[in-house]
């Protein structure tokens, strides 16, 4: 969560090479990438306590983060999730704060935009997702083995 409000636009020569290199390659990285969702979807699809990432017919999901989000059915919480599977050496990330329950939001100021209302959708969000591990280098076998400690944290 933020407390205050910063911004930092400046990036160095290096940066910016290192930056330009890599769009050179997006198409391979976006490719990966959805390679890896999609094993993760192919993976998971018969599972029924997860909701997984969705693609529409309109949009190609490139997978950034592989975000799903635990169903009731799951019988924990996102952080009981999220402990057990580090316990298993499993690395995740919950899905990003929203902007109502961001501290710096909070208050009178107008430069910011008004979070006093109510933001349902975003809030459970927060509360029951996560991103499970999809950095490029992901293999199919560690992708299947991190779909494996998932499923054996479900409470049987």
């Amino acid at each position: 969560m933020h407390s205050v409000m910063g911004f930092n636009y400046r990036l160095t020569n290096v940066q910016a090479a290192i930056g330009l290199a890599q769009t050179e390659m997006v198409e391979q990285k976006v490719e990966k990438k959805r390679w890896i969702g999609a094993t993760y979807n192919e993976l998971l699809k018969d599972w029924p306590h997860l909701t997984l990432p969705v693609e529409e017919p309109w949009a190609k999901n490139v997978y950034w983060m592989y975000g799903v989000v635990i169903k009731d059915t799951f019988g924990f919480t996102k952080e009981q999730l999220m402990s057990k599977l580090r316990e298993k050496g499993v690395d995740t990330r919950a899905f990003f704060c929203p902007m109502s329950l961001q501290p710096v939001f909070k208050g009178t100021d107008d430069r910011f935009p008004d979070t006093s209302g109510s933001f349902p959708v975003s809030v459970d969000l927060w509360n029951r997702g996560l991103y499970l591990p999809s950095g490029l280098p992901l293999t199919k076998q560690q992708i299947e083995t991190v779909v494996q400690k998932v499923m054996e944290c479900y409470p049987q």
